[in-house]
């Protein structure tokens, strides 16, 4: 036993710290007789396993640092060269490179590490470097550990309380993968058509036969040399699957190749491959590969070799091929053909526009220059069209409308195959006039059944012809194998006549009173089927269309109001009218609203028979209303207003953000919202018409009510909100609500009922009044339709309630 003595020098310094010397040579630094900090050391992981030829590495780890490491010096020997090496050591904390020394055994047996100045993590587990060990040999060999020296980055030397080894085990690496295939299965026979020569060498230079379009196989380019004919289509094609085993070690991934032998050697070789599946599989991994509708096309009749390939493997199987009969052949004969055929002039069709039944009208004339479209035909509004024509979506034009003489069309059709089937005949018209019946001008089809070489006479009937103008027409009939052709000469017949008045032609009412006129077509031959008119009083300072009612017989009927009453445009269909004579059409109610008379001018857009045939309207025929005064109100029509300054948003645009309608289609009641609304712009910065609700709407969705169903205390809640839309709420106004009630109705505010209490809100909230203006010359709703009209404002026709309306918010111009 050797004893190696270790002197260690103490020096006491001033005041009496104890100076140690240590690593750092020729410095002293003070060392308080603390105990040392106390760690284990460790390689990780403890074990591990690599392949022959592999690498894998182990850390050495400082189980619980202290004030970081500094300096480390240890070694790491693998016990069993022969099995392991050391190939390589990395270092942490950047230790200084020139304190730095790491040797490693030229075998790889061992490494020694030796550095300072270090810079790690100052606690916790730290590691100091990692050691890479190859696997050289099949076995296992321990690696071993040892710490030499071990200190703080401030040179304070680590008591290591242990150290933990390391083992390593070497194996053998798996073999490569190896895909096995078995269980091929495919039919034993295949039919294919038997029409065309074949193009392959199977059956010599030009003999055998397969149906036209069959896909070939040839020597062309594509995978593995194999190729297709455009357009092939075999009768039968071959279905095969196949399972694939992986008897390898590891997983891989293999191109798995369906091949087909069509040269007749009687083995599918590489350049015969038809298709290809890339095919990954586990460790003894087995996937079921299918291979569907592969084409046989190209084979002429004969026993066929076929198999599956993996590079690894493979399987082969035969299929005997067969070829088929000839297909179904629909062969078309024997066109019937009129030589012409007469239509009406004209055709009116009423189609519905919207969920409310509002409806209008399109005509259809027959003639070169309106242009043409069929039967079953989606058109936009406006265009010319035929009778069953879908004018918009959803809708379909009016039932019934026949033509004076249809096409009446036969042909002979003829299965020429050897097999039964069903085939789609169709009847074509020339619609566009380019000389010949294409696909999309099909106007009828039949689903015709046939056996082999039945023949069967198909009649398209009553063809409607009233889409096509005057003049010579292809048509024919088609099926997907043949096809046949003719032309027919249309002719136009004339339209009935009629002439449409206002009747009576002359009204006299009272101011405030109103009259009516009915529509009428007269001398009708044929009833009335579909109408279309429009009605304009000249001067709607005088009078205005407040109704039009049509006949309780009426199936489609819609009316549209101007904003002021002035027009109206009416549409509809009519069933069960007189066949011929007088027929009313509707009932307008024009109400008189000032003294004087104006005309009332009758305008026909459109007029047709019970049958759909079109009128010619030879003449309309107008009236007029002479108003007279009874002394009542004293009102009387002002000249119009100079025109405002133009508004940012108009009325249309108001009604299209709040109902999604144009404002001529709205309500008396929303018409009257839309106007108040309108009348208040502008509007405050950033404020779209969308944002504002109305006083009904705030109503509902604070308490599900209507505004005038509310008490008085939620009356002018509401009324505040909508008034708030539009600009603040008077803070110091020159009237208390006191004053204006007073003013109004001789009472106090709190006084008033829900309704007036709503009134006098609303008069309050709109000050400052235009200069010179005092409460009681503000008039409400109310009072100025009770002045003007002798009624209530809810009362009044959709004309009227603008007007009101109008007369209301000018009062208040000052505050816009």
């Amino acid at each position: 036993m050797t004893v190696v003595l270790v002197a260690l020098v103490v020096t006491v310094g001033v005041g009496g710290a104890v100076l140690s010397t240590g690593s750092s040579a020729g410095v002293l630094s003070p060392q308080l007789f603390d105990q040392q900090p106390e760690t284990e050391v460790r390689l990780e992981p403890a074990s591990d396993t690599v392949d022959s030829g592999g690498s894998t590495t182990y850390d050495v780890v400082v189980e619980d640092a202290d004030g970081g490491v500094g300096v480390y010096d240890f070694t790491v020997d693998v016990d069993d060269s022969t099995i392991a090496s050391i190939t390589d050591v990395s270092l942490n904390g950047n230790p200084g490179e020139a304190s730095t020394d790491v040797t490693v055994a030229e075998n790889g047996s061992v490494t020694d590490v030796d550095a300072a100045r270090a810079n790690t993590n100052d606690t916790g587990r730290v590691t100091i470097a990692t050691v890479t060990v190859t696997g050289d040999d099949i076995g296992d060999s321990d690696i071993r550990l040892n710490v030499d020296a071990l200190e703080t980055e401030n040179n304070e030397a680590y008591t290591t309380t242990d150290t933990t080894d390391a083992s390593i085990t070497v194996e053998t690496p798996p073999g490569p993968p190896d895909f096995r295939v078995a269980s091929l299965n495919g039919p034993t026979d295949v039919t294919v058509p038997a029409s065309t020569t074949l193009l392959d060498d199977r059956t010599g230079a030009e003999g055998g036969v397969v149906a036209s379009g069959a896909a070939v196989v040839g020597e062309a380019t594509g995978i593995g040399g194999a190729t297709e004919v455009d357009g092939a289509t075999p009768e039968g094609g071959l279905d095969v699957d196949v399972d694939v085993t992986n008897d390898g070690e590891e997983r891989g991934t293999r191109l798995v190749e369906f091949r087909l032998d069509h040269d007749g050697n009687g083995r599918p070789d590489a350049d015969e491959t038809v298709t290809v599946r890339h095919v990954s599989l586990g460790a003894g991994e087995s996937e079921t590969i299918t291979f569907e509708s592969l084409d046989t096309g190209g084979l002429g009749p004969g026993e066929y070799t076929y198999g599956v390939y993996t590079g690894d493997d493979s399987a082969t199987a035969t299929t005997a091929v067969e070829a088929s009969r000839k297909p179904a052949d629909f062969q078309v004969t024997n066109l019937s053909r009129p030589t012409n055929v007469t239509v009406p002039a004209s055709t009116t069709v009423v189609k519905n526009t919207s969920d409310d039944d509002e409806t209008t009208v399109v005509e259809n004339t027959t003639g070169a220059d309106t242009g043409t479209v069929a039967d079953n035909t989606t058109v936009a509004d406006g265009i010319i069209v035929a009778n069953g024509t879908t004018v918009a979506d959803g809708t379909t034009a009016t039932d019934g409308t026949t033509p004076e003489e249809g096409v009446d069309v036969s042909v002979d059709v003829t299965n020429d195959g050897d097999e039964n089937a069903t085939r789609a005949v169709e009847f074509r018209l020339d619609r566009d006039g380019n000389g010949r019946p294409d696909a999309d001008e099909t106007v009828a089809e039949r689903n015709v059944s046939l056996e082999a070489g039945e023949t069967e006479t198909v009649t398209f009937g009553d063809l409607d012809a009233r889409a096509l103008g005057p003049g010579e027409h292809a048509y024919g009939v088609y099926t997907d194998d043949d096809s046949t052709t003719a032309t027919v000469a249309i002719e136009t017949a004339p339209a009935p006549e009629t002439a449409v008045s206002l009747r009576p032609d002359a009204a006299t009412v009272d101011e405030r009173d109103s009259a009516t006129y009915d529509v009428v077509a007269e001398g009708a031959d044929g009833g009335v089927g579909a109408y279309d008119f429009t009605l304009t009083v000249d001067d709607s300072r005088i009078a205005s269309i407040s109704d039009v009612a049509v006949p309780g017989n009426s199936t489609v009927s819609a009316t549209r109001l101007d904003d002021d009453g002035a027009s109206v445009d009416a549409t509809g269909r009519l069933t069960d009218t007189n066949a011929s004579g007088n027929v009313t059409i509707a009932t307008v109610t024009v109400d008189g609203d000032a003294v004087g008379t104006s005309d009332i001018g009758l305008t026909t857009n459109a007029l047709g028979t019970d049958a759909d045939e079109s009128y010619n309207v030879t003449g309309t025929n107008g009236a007029s209303i002479t108003v007279e005064g009874t002394g009542g109100s004293g009102w009387s029509p002002s000249p119009d207003p100079e025109p405002a300054e133009e508004p940012e948003f108009t009325r249309e645009d108001i009604s299209q953000a709040k109902y999604g309608t144009d404002f001529g289609n709205l309500s008396v009641e929303t018409a009257g919202e839309v106007l108040a609304i309108s009348n208040r712009q502008p509007f405050p910065d950033g404020t779209e018409p969308a944002d504002i609700r109305t006083r009904d709407e705030i109503t509902d969705d604070r308490y599900g009510y209507d505004f005038d169903e509310l008490d008085r205390g939620t009356t002018i809640e509401v009324q505040n909100a909508y008034d708030e839309q539009f600009g603040s709420l008077p803070s110091d106004p020159a009237f208390g609500r006191d004053d204006i009630a007073q003013s109004k109705y001789g009472v106090d505010f709190g006084n008033l009922s829900a309704e007036t209490a709503g009134e006098v809100q609303a008069i309050y909230n709109r000050q400052p009044l235009p200069d010179g203006t005092e409460p009681v010359d503000v008039r409400t709703r109310e009072q100025i339709a009770e002045d003007r009209h002798g009624r209530s404002f809810d009362e009044l026709g959709r004309g009227r309630i603008i007007e009101v309306q109008n007369a209301y918010d000018e009062q208040f111009a000052g505050d816009r």
